[in-house]
């Protein structure tokens, strides 16, 4: 929107106010040409954090903001300038003064879509305030002054109980659907239009796969009167992977390399129909107790930030003293923290490789280290105190800076990923009785058909006895039972 209509609706206001003086004119007229500089929506968006961009931008939103304390009582009592200076408060970060500028212009304002319009940015500085019940609440007053603007999903057919978060992609919410259903529905104002044309593609992909390890894509549906996308997903009763490690703190070696080799299966059975993730992180994964297992979900294909918006975005906010305060700045730093060197546009050896499949094995790597150190940068004293030796290894070769010097696969990834590989090393020495409890402990945790065809080479070529020959035999019938065994068994005991 350019805002030459609109300066000429402020500068009507002032003229009928009293005390009015020339200077008030002077910084009303350079608020509207900095507001056309900016690109200013009037509905204002998470990714709107990021407007102002240069130094000289900054310097100008600070002078009219300390201007307009100096306004005459009528002036500042003004909705349309109210609301503007909220704007600019929210594109500096001070979401606590946006949104008592947005409360107090809505209050102030007489036309019912205009004041809509103030619900529905107070609801977006609000979001970041993480005051996630108060911003539901402009929101549906939002809605019910402004529809057509202000609608982020269809609220007759959805009902929307909870806001559960603002992301750099958009908004969601906890609804109920016509069923009265609970779903979640991912209100995609941040996204580009690009990843919007691929959204039916992503969702056709998940479609195809069959992994109780990815979070599909129901629908993809559009506001009529706006334009506005959403998607709507299940609704499972889980954590993010990162707020339950920061509730309840690293997860036992025992329970979290199961957990992450269910993480590496979802990923590998995306990876096999060619679907990249793009941005795997704990925040990208729901987790979940199911009879006592830790169960993944990977979730928010489809939205991964592009990486020239990433720069772009990185850029901005190291330069912010407040970019870990508020949700969309969090949010880029967690993505950047996981993101492998070539999505960050760093040269590897001198040379700048695109992103690949490699890319998700990287942040697969710094994830997994996350989940067993809560850190993505593990000391070698915190490595000595696992018990599955070789798993910094793995974990190292994930992440390393070449990407060509990674695992290129998941499927080859979770050949090394699980305890039994210690089994077949000691197997391969003829260490029998060493091997044994690698591969039992490999079934117990991970009911693993690897480690039971273990067992069964084990018993075949120990001491030979009745016992010998029925245990092999029992494990041989429980192993034998799993496709293509013998093949991944081979490349297991070959090293590959």
């Amino acid at each position: 929107m350019k805002y030459d209509s609109y300066k000429l609706d402020v500068m009507e206001q002032l003229k009928n106010m009293s005390g009015l003086t020339r200077h008030v004119q002077i910084a009303v007229e350079s608020l509207v040409d900095l507001l056309n500089r900016l690109s200013m929506p009037v509905l204002l968006r998470p990714i709107d954090l990021f407007i102002i961009r240069t130094v000289q931008e900054r310097a100008l939103s600070k002078k009219f903001i300390g201007q307009f304390e100096m306004f005459p009582s009528e002036a500042k009592s003004s909705p349309l300038l109210l609301m503007e200076k909220g704007k600019l408060l929210f594109a500096l970060s001070d979401f606590a003064g946006a949104a008592q500028d947005f409360d107090k212009a809505a209050v102030w304002q007489k036309e019912k879509n205009m004041r809509g319009i103030c619900r529905y940015n107070q609801f977006q500085a609000l979001l970041q305030l993480g005051k996630l019940p108060e911003a539901l609440q402009c929101y549906t007053e939002a809605v019910s002054c402004c529809k057509d603007q202000c609608e982020l999903f269809d609220s007759s057919k959805y009902t929307a109980e909870q806001v559960l978060g603002s992301r750099i992609w958009g908004i969601s919410f906890l609804c109920k659907d016509p069923q009265g259903q609970q779903c979640v529905i991912r209100a995609l104002i941040g996204q580009s239009d690009a990843n919007l044309e691929e959204l039916p593609k992503v969702k056709e992909i998940l479609d195809s796969i069959e992994s109780p390890y990815l979070l599909k894509i129901k629908e993809i549906a559009h506001v009529e009167k706006n334009g506005n996308t959403y998607i709507v997903l299940n609704y499972l009763q889980a954590k993010n992977l990162k707020d339950y490690i920061e509730a309840n703190g690293e997860i036992a070696e025992g329970k979290a390399i199961p957990f992450l080799k269910k993480v590496a299966e979802g990923m590998a059975a995306a990876q096999s129909k060619g679907l990249p993730h793009g941005d795997i992180k704990p925040k990208n994964i729901l987790i979940y107790d199911q009879d006592g297992v830790l169960m993944p979900v990977i979730m928010n294909w489809g939205l991964t930030l592009e990486r020239e918006r990433m720069k772009e975005y990185s850029i901005v906010l190291s330069k912010s003293e407040t970019a870990q305060t508020h949700a969309i700045g969090e949010d880029i730093l967690d993505s950047v923290e996981f993101r492998a060197p070539e999505q960050r546009d760093e040269p590897i050896e001198g040379t700048m490789y695109a992103p690949g499949s490699y890319s998700d094995i990287y942040a697969f790597g710094r994830t997994a280290s996350y989940v067993l150190f809560k850190t993505t940068r593990p000391y070698a004293q915190q490595w000595e105190k696992l018990i599955q030796e070789d798993l910094r290894e793995v974990v190292d070769t994930c992440c390393l800076e070449h990407p060509k010097k990674r695992y290129q696969t998941f499927k080859t990834l979770l050949t090394r990923f699980s305890i039994y590989r210690l089994g077949y090393k000691h197997y391969l020495k003829g260490e029998y009785s060493n091997a044994v409890p690698y591969f039992k402990r490999a079934i117990k945790g991970e009911n693993d058909p690897l480690a039971k065809f273990g067992l069964y080479l084990v018993y075949k070529s120990g001491k030979e006895g009745p016992v010998m020959r029925a245990k092999a035999e029992f494990w041989k019938k429980e192993a034998f039972g799993y496709p293509k065994i013998r093949e991944y068994a081979e490349e297991i005991a070959l090293g590959g």
